[in-house]
């Protein structure tokens, strides 16, 4: 069916308009005509050649900015005038508010409310049975996800609140056609889009998986925002793991023939919905951060039914059965594969190999440029991955609709105060209860985590701030909603969580590097107080107490010893035990009891065996015997435990990233500082040990080591 559109009054001698008002002209023009019918749903209706030009010259902001987290379009295939008029109009809005929101506010938002207005009776008007045997009206549907996600961007509560329940039917109106089915997908493509073409299959493929992808997303974060279950469950999802991003965005038939040589054939091997439910699948290493990202949106729905159990048995007063202990280890696991792919895409950047090279993007012609995009791309993977991590976490470790309910309460109208009051005082009451818990002192280390992160992306200019970036507001808006004072009778929370006044004892290049290191890594604040060594130990760098007096606090005279308040924690295994408590959303001790006893086993086996009898006895051999003719037989067998050590360091890298399980632990950063000695011992570690050597590279290009290397005045030792 043709669009019954009218061909417009330009005739010749109308005088010129700006560029700008031609839009806004067109905006208010096609927004009449949906709401007057004549601009029909569910048909493929063209862009009418009047509008051509300016829609056509709208997409730059849409597939430079909001294409990389919303991919639902193949970008290489999309022209104006062979698609739909519904979805091409729905890039030209999306383009116009991201460029200049100011300027096109107001006929963007007309345009966008006449559009969901017509969806939602379309959608209203459920189709006959025999009509599901038609071809699915693809463009439709992307049309409606990519209006249900402005909203969401744009924020305006009366909007959001309109697309939540557009989503909501549109979900239940996806299940009625059956369009969640693998087979029916297949069917769809048999039928209606035969062929043997790869790029034209793929194509036809991959655009099905992705709007169930993307749907799937914004289910999970309007479900947050509105602090209700999640619509779309992940056990729906039947569909393989889709192609990569740089194969989706491969512009031209050259470049997609180069690339699928290059692909995972093995993603198409595995049901996503299986992959996301369960870290520990095997499809790991094929795991991208789309994939993560829906892992964690796919515990939603057990995360809000948790909340529910724990509300309701409180308001009884009877105790529950908490499975919180599973699901944050499901959190937490799917944290350690963040760290995991990013530490893997930051190294593959240099050697051009997967998974980095899963997102290249355009500018074949200049790989500069291409990688550049592709790092700025992981980046803001990176950051929605966090942020929604912190997100579940706050809803595990939270009740954020308890928590939003005492807020609202607390504002209403004095008319009103009296009726709320007896809710609001029972609402008080959960919330005193829930802040002497320990869950609330982790609710707000993920609160307090956002914002660490967020000031840190800031600071460095990353590019998920140079765009709108929903994820972080969603999480900022949920942590500021998390009470952290005695005015949101979160007293006891608050005295819990304070941070304590920590105090590192540290000398210049010596094993207190390492605390030092993750402290500034991880933006703890602390005291340094320098020392240095002097003919009797170590002692004060400024002169102000010596050696024996230093032994009030280390008993033994070392380094490092970590004063935390008025205790004091002295060797390494022990300060790390305890530092990890500081961010345990880092997971440096490991996840898991297995992994938290293994990064134990080596931070026991580097003090006690390559540091104590290693560098000890190479080092200090006065330490073994006093008689000096002993001296150089101690140093030669010192000088053995440490190749076996590096040995051992060395296998334990051999085809892996970090030295336990798949993410960065402390045993990471205690192996470089040993690193750092070897030439003391005239160990070549690069030809001798290369694993060992390649590791430590990259644990020196961390900030927070860096920052402590160039604060000791040292010199970078594997740049």
């Amino acid at each position: 069916m043709r669009p019954r559109v009218a061909a417009g009054n330009l005739t010749p001698g109308t005088p010129q308009i700006s560029p700008n008002d031609e839009i806004k002209a067109g905006f208010k023009r096609i927004a009449n005509h949906v709401r007057s019918g004549e601009i029909p749903i569910g048909e493929d209706t063209p862009v009418p050649a009047l509008d051509k030009n300016w829609i056509e010259g709208n997409s730059k902001e849409y597939f430079g900015r909001f294409h990389d987290t919303w991919p639902i379009l193949h970008g290489p295939s999309y022209v104006t005038m062979d698609t739909s008029l519904l979805v091409s109009v729905s890039i030209a809005m999306i383009s116009c508010w991201l460029r200049s929101p100011d300027e096109f506010e107001d006929v963007v938002l007309q345009l966008h409310e006449s559009l969901m207005g017509a969806f939602s009776d379309w959608i209203a008007n459920p189709r006959s049975r025999h009509e599901y045997d038609e071809p699915w009206p693809f463009e439709t549907y992307q049309a409606i996800l990519m209006n249900i996600i402005f909203a969401f961007y744009h924020g305006n509560e009366k909007l959001v609140s309109k697309a939540s329940l557009l989503r909501g039917t549109f979900v239940v109106a996806l299940r009625e056609a059956e369009f969640f089915n693998s087979d029916n997908a297949a069917e769809q493509q048999r039928v209606h889009y035969p062929g043997t073409f790869v790029p034209w299959l793929m194509t036809i493929r991959d655009r099905w998986k992705r709007l169930i992808v993307s749907l799937f997303k914004i289910d999970t974060y309007l479900s947050i925002a509105r602090f209700q279950a999640p619509t779309l469950f992940r056990e729906e999802i039947d569909l393989t793991m889709p192609a990569t991003y740089s194969l989706w965005n491969a512009y031209g038939l050259n470049i997609f023939f180069k690339r699928i040589t290059l692909e995972p054939t093995d993603r198409s091997n595995f049901k996503l919905s299986e992959v996301i439910a369960n870290p520990n699948t095997p499809a790991k290493p094929l795991l991208l951060f789309e994939d993560i990202h829906l892992a964690l949106c796919g515990l939603l729905p057990a995360i809000w039914n948790q909340t529910q159990i724990v509300r309701r048995s409180t308001e009884a007063g009877r105790s529950t059965q908490n499975s919180t202990s599973s699901l944050a280890w499901q959190l937490e696991a799917w944290k350690a594969d963040i760290e995991r792919l990013k530490h893997q895409c930051f190294h593959a950047v240099e050697v051009g190999e997967f998974p980095f090279t899963a997102y290249i993007g355009d500018y074949d012609e200049d790989p500069v440029r291409a990688k550049a995009l592709a790092m700025s791309n992981i980046k803001c993977l990176i950051s929605e991955c966090l942020m929604t991590y912190h997100l579940q976490g706050l809803q595990l470790y939270a009740d954020p609709r308890m928590i939003n309910s005492v807020a609202m309460a607390s504002i209403v109208s004095p008319d009103h105060e009296a009726g709320v009051r007896p809710r609001l005082q029972k609402l008080h009451t959960q919330l005193n209860m829930w802040a002497k818990t320990p869950e609330s002192r982790r609710a707000l280390l993920h609160a307090l985590a956002v914002l660490r992160q967020c000031e840190s992306d800031l600071q460095a200019n990353e590019p998920q701030t140079q765009s709108i970036d929903p994820t972080s507001y969603l999480a900022i808006s949920m942590t500021c909603s998390v009470p952290c004072d005695k005015e949101g009778n979160m007293g006891s929370t608050a005295e819990s969580i304070n941070m304590p006044k920590l105090t590192l004892y540290r000398a210049n290049g010596s094993c207190s590097l390492i605390p030092h290191a993750i402290l500034r890594q991880y933006k703890i604040p602390f005291t340094a107080v320098r020392l240095k060594f002097g003919p009797n130990g170590v002692e004060a760098a400024d002169g102000s107490f010596s050696n024996a007096q230093y032994r009030s606090v280390h008993p033994r005279g070392y380094v490092p010893a970590l004063a935390v308040d008025n205790e004091v924690i002295t060797e390494m295994p022990a300060i790390l035990s305890y530092m990890s408590s500081l961010f345990p959303e880092e997971n440096l001790f490991g996840v898991g009891p297995i992994q938290q006893a293994k990064v134990l086993e080596w931070l026991v086996f580097l003090s006690g065996t390559l540091h104590g009898l290693g560098y000890g006895a190479w080092l200090r051999p006065g330490r073994f015997s006093d008689d000096v003719a002993d001296h150089k037989r101690i140093r030669v067998k010192g000088r053995e435990v440490i190749h076996e050590s590096f040995k051992r360091i060395d296998d334990a890298l051999k085809n892996r990233e970090y030295i336990v399980g798949n993410a960065l632990t402390f045993v990471d950063f205690n192996v470089y500082i040993f690193a750092r000695w070897a030439h003391e011992v005239e160990i070549d570690l690069e030809k001798e040990y290369s694993h060992y050597y390649e590791h430590v590279r990259k644990i020196e290009k961390m900030e927070g080591v860096r920052q402590a290397v160039e604060n000791e005045g040292l010199k970078f030792a594997f740049a």
